[in-house]
């Protein structure tokens, strides 16, 4: 088998109405429906008029049998299943049926990751039901489960999302407005953290940022490790630790903290539990902690989010993971923008684009659309609260 995975071509388009149907997931004992499923809007989306700017694809063809295409792995942005927004193109992939379990799909998925980032794309998505055997080749992938949802037909299905950068690098070149514009935590729940924590207590503030929270709790004088595996971030939290000799930074990732087994009382980790390998920072809070050692997630979020109960929100989603049984508590944590501020503000997510990047001014452009719109007397108010998930392991 001689098998080449190339750029899709216009000539290639029409060959996507076979492939949408192959992609189309059979429960075992379940009768393929007709072709004529694939015409219904909701799946002819899909692919209907392929070939806008914005799409992308690949092909797998076999080179021994007249170059046909026995593949094929494409992205659009599309009000789709798996729509996230206008700079998230969603993905979808198909074989046919006898290349199956051959490595194909993997080295399409791979080349197609290739050509998104090279557009500038920092992540995509998917929508796969919950039963579909395709959902540990896409966790193999580095896809992650970040929501639930019903399709059209009532199927559930997993929301995935794959960031096609390192998690480590998605915030470098932003600790500078990070460490200005985030959102800080309230002094009530600051205390409530050390009402959790044994007298001197030593801390661990895993995916410390620029140390928002880490501040604030050596501050109380304990010994905290800030682990930061972003370099740029590090430089900014050196800023911020700068006077409190009892705050030492460690250059590592949370899934491996290089800190010594049995040497933390508390985990932390703000505004970050979702960046992780759930199970394998688990395993290395067991390993770091000491008996009884408790870890503790922290997340800011919009108040009218907490009041929907909008499980698109990953931080929560996340929790659900990890969490067998957590205590959780909330605070009023209100912030007032002036446009300044929410300009920086709005710099700091990890989809947004740095000043060098195409879509800048676009984006700040729609972040003083938003100010202009919400903003009272030129002061933006931010209505969120500190959630605060807690559990011993």
């Amino acid at each position: 088998m001689n098998i080449q995975i190339r750029p899709i071509q216009p000539a290639d388009y029409p060959v996507l109405e076979d492939f949408l149907y192959h992609a189309i997931f059979i429960p075992d004992g379940e009768e393929y429906p007709p072709r004529e499923v694939i015409f219904e809007p909701e799946i002819l989306i899909y692919i209907k008029e392929f070939g806008l700017d914005s799409d992308c694809g690949v092909v797998a063809i076999d080179s021994d049998n007249d170059s046909k295409i026995i593949g094929a792995a494409w992205t659009r942005i599309i009000p789709a299943y798996g729509h996230l927004d206008e700079n998230t193109p969603e993905l979808a992939i198909s074989m046919l049926p006898e290349f199956h379990g051959q490595g194909v799909g993997t080295t399409l998925m791979n080349r197609l990751f290739e050509l998104l980032r090279e557009r500038g794309y920092k992540r995509t998505s998917l929508s796969v039901q919950k039963d579909n055997p395709a959902v540990r080749f896409y966790k193999r992938l580095g896809y992650k489960i970040t929501d639930e949802k019903l399709d059209h037909v009532g199927h559930e299905d997993y929301i995935m999302v794959k960031y096609l950068l390192e998690n480590t690098e998605l915030f470098s070149g932003k600790a500078e407005v990070y460490a200005k514009a985030r959102p800080g935590y309230p002094k009530e729940a600051i205390d409530y953290i050390l009402s959790l924590a044994p007298d001197n207590a030593v801390f661990a503030d895993v995916g410390a940022g620029t140390g928002k929270l880490t501040q604030l709790l050596a501050q109380n004088g304990n010994k905290i490790f800030a682990v930061e595996p972003n370099s740029d971030m590090r430089k900014q939290l050196a800023v911020t630790l700068a006077d409190y000799p009892n705050a030492k930074i460690i250059s590592a990732s949370a899934e491996n903290t290089m800190l010594p087994e049995n040497s933390v009382d508390v985990i932390v980790c703000a505004q970050a539990l979702h960046w992780f390998e759930p199970e394998k920072f688990k395993a290395e809070c067991r390993r770091v902690g000491k008996n009884g050692i408790i870890v503790i997630a922290v997340y800011n979020r919009p108040r009218d989010e907490d009041e929907n109960k909008n499980k698109f929100f990953r931080g929560l989603f996340t929790t659900d993971l990890f969490f067998k049984n957590p205590t959780f508590k909330k605070f009023d944590n209100t912030i007032f923008y002036t446009r300044e501020k929410w300009n920086q503000y709005m710099q700091t997510h990890s989809q947004s684009p740095l000043p060098i990047d195409s879509g800048y001014d676009a984006y700040i452009a729609e972040a003083n659309n938003i100010f202009d719109r919400d903003s009272i007397d030129d002061v933006l108010r931010h209505d969120i609260i500190t959630i605060i998930y807690s559990e011993r392991f």
